[in-house]
């Protein structure tokens, strides 16, 4: 027969831990921690410029390289996660003046979020005739929930453009439709469709 292990008890000693040693610790660790403030309003328009900017430029892009898949819903959710937190991921005039409309943004910063989004649109544009020669023409309850906010959106992109892009060009966005006229040239019924 095998010997078996015989159970060995260790002697355990007492540990003593001196809580207000951590606790001073910590209290210094907190003093260097940033705080984190709302963002200012440059950083929101800045925010918006870009969000602007990069969903025109993906959403028009995607569409001069692949006119059956363009990518503007699948834009627009990452933009709303990356940016949504800055400036609440407008991108859009459209939607600026309704949510200024229903008294839940500042109507004085009404203007210059407009005119940004117009520069954000023109300046994609103009990046993409850069790069093409040629441009593609051009959540508000408080009780609801906000986790898929920026998926719900983006579904209801892509099924707009699935359905009124072939006939529309997929234009619900002014910014959208702004900046490639303006790049363009064209600002006639019509024009601003996917070439």
């Amino acid at each position: 027969m095998a010997n078996t292990p015989s159970i060995v008890s260790m002697p355990t000693r007492e540990m003593s831990v001196d809580f207000s040693k951590m606790e001073e610790g910590r209290s210094r660790f907190d003093e260097h921690m940033p705080i984190f403030s709302p963002p200012s309003i440059f950083q929101k328009i800045i925010a918006e410029l870009v969000g602007t900017y990069i969903l025109i430029f993906a959403g028009c892009g995607s569409a001069l390289v692949d006119r059956d898949h363009p990518l503007w819903g699948l834009v627009l959710v990452a933009l709303i996660y990356a940016l949504g937190h800055v400036s609440r991921a407008r991108f859009n005039p459209a939607v600026t003046i309704a949510f200024a409309t229903v008294a839940k943004f500042p109507l004085v910063q009404l203007p210059i979020y407009v005119v940004t989004q117009l520069l954000g649109s023109t300046l994609a544009c103009l990046t993409l005739r850069l790069l093409h020669g040629n441009i593609c023409g051009a959540a508000s309850d408080d009780r609801a929930t906000k986790q898929l906010s920026g998926v719900a959106i983006g579904v209801t992109l892509i099924v707009d453009v699935l359905i009124a892009g072939p006939i529309t060009g997929a234009s619900m966005n002014p910014a959208r439709s702004i900046g490639p006229a303006l790049v363009s040239g064209e600002y006639k019924k019509g024009s601003l469709q996917r070439p």
